[in-house]
Order: structure tokens, then sequence, then C-alpha cells
């Protein structure tokens, strides 16, 4: 007979991850991002996963957004573009026979009526802060789907939501400062369609300035969103860079695309 003794079964211990204690604050490393991004995501990802790291900067861009949106909407440019691309929406359902002229005229006068309504003017900022605090999510599916797919990581989204929601304060410090600099569209020097005087505001244009702001906030926010992503999949920063560039820059192409179908 065997003298082997089976083996005794007891109590499974869970095994659990072991986390280092945080060098960062999350303040500290909404700060420390713009400066010395490559420490903050190593912190970020050998210490506990901490929602804040995501919730915060998209809480700021929320604010810096909705401020924006109900900073602009008074602007008579702004407010001449809205009205021309309802306009057109509704010439186009007239042509096609859903909807009678009176009908349509009727609904072009009651926007121009609640332009000045409080309720639409925090409307407005509510969208555009609603669609700041957002913008990290693109990136993180970006960073995600990256270092799983490109680079073979085992990476969880969390993780990337964590490492965009801090790489996209570049991009809030961007917007924040566009806003500032924006400048209203100047008037037309024609008259209006029908031929008679007074001036027309022209469509909201981009100084200068503004595009460089964007280009430069722009090309920032990839490089740091790079060396997330260089942690993340444990790669050099130069293939992730060349890669997020590329993505970037065919987002920019299939907006200027949408924009010129308008």
């Amino acid at each position: 007979m065997s003298t082997d003794e089976p083996p005794v079964l007891g109590p499974q211990t869970p095994r659990t991850e072991s986390w280092e204690p945080a060098s960062y604050s999350v303040l500290a490393r909404m700060v420390n991002v713009f400066a010395v991004p490559g420490e903050v995501f190593e912190d970020v990802l050998r210490s506990r996963p901490d929602r804040g790291n995501w919730f915060w900067p998209a809480l700021l861009a929320f604010l810096v957004g909705f401020w924006g949106g109900w900073k602009l909407w008074p602007d008579p440019a702004v407010r001449h573009q809205i009205v021309r691309q309802q306009e057109a929406a509704l010439n186009a359902r007239v042509e096609a026979g859903r909807l009678t002229r009176e009908r349509a005229d009727a609904a072009l006068q009651r926007l121009e009526q609640v332009f000045d309504s409080p309720l639409l003017r925090a409307a407005a900022g509510g969208v555009a802060g609603l669609g700041s605090s957002l913008r990290f999510v693109v990136w993180a599916v970006a960073l995600w789907g990256v270092s799983r797919w490109a680079f073979g990581g085992n990476v969880s989204f969390g993780r990337a939501c964590e490492v965009a929601g801090l790489a996209s304060l570049v991009g809030v410090l961007g917007t924040w400062l566009e806003f500032l600099l924006w400048t209203p569209g100047a008037t037309a020097p024609l008259g209006p369609e029908g031929g008679g005087p007074g001036p027309t505001p022209a469509p909201p244009r981009l100084p200068t300035t503004l595009v460089w702001v964007q280009s430069i906030f722009g090309f920032w926010q990839v490089a740091v969103m790079a060396v997330g992503l260089s942690k993340l999949a444990r790669v050099p920063w130069v293939r992730g860079f060349w890669l997020l560039m590329g993505l970037w820059l065919f987002w920019l192409l299939v907006w200027a695309m949408a924009g010129g179908a308008r």
C-alpha cells in the first residue's frame, strides 16, 4: 500500500495584489502631469486604482466647457451660425414636402425669440461642458485599444481611464485658453440676403493666435498621452507617440470633412 497521504484541503487564502503607497495625491498628480508625466503615470500604475484620477479632471473639464458655452452663447456670430444651420434644415424639409413654409418660418421666429432665455443659455453651457468632460473617454478607448491590440499588453480599461483623465488636463488648459482668446465673428460688410441695408454677422472666425493655441496644446496632449501609453504597455515612447499622432490627425481630418459637409 502506498504511504503517500492525500493533500490536506484547507481554506484557500484569496490572492490579492500588492499596491505600493502612492507618492502623489490626486491633486498633486493633476498639477505634476504637466511637468513630469512619466513619474505621475508610474505612480498611478503602481498604486491602488483611484477613480479620482479621472473624475476630478472630468469635473474640471465640465466646468471649463460650461463656462465657455455660457460665454459664447450671446455672441451674434454664433447665433447667426445656429440660425443658418436650422434654416437650412427646415428648408430641406419644406422642399421634401414634410413641412409647410409657414410652419418653417414660425419655427425660425420662435428660435430667435428664445435665444435670450437663461435656460437655453444654461443648456448650451451644459452641452458644451458634457462634451468637454467626456473627451477623456475617447482617449481612454484609444489607449486601451492600442495597448491591447497593437502592443499586446494586458491593460484594464479602468487604468486607461486614469491615465487618459490626467493627461486630458493638457487639453482642458488649452480649451480654457481658447475661450479666453475667442474673438467674436466680425460683421460682414454686405447687407442681408434680401439686399437691404444693415450688417449681417459673419460666421465665427478663428484668429491666428487661436489656431496656434489649438495646435500647440493638441500636440502637447498627444505627447503626454504617449507617455501614458508607454507606461501602460511598457513600450518606447516614440512608438506610442506616432500611433496616437496618426489617430489624432485622422480624427481632425474626419472632423474637418464633417464640418465642410455642413
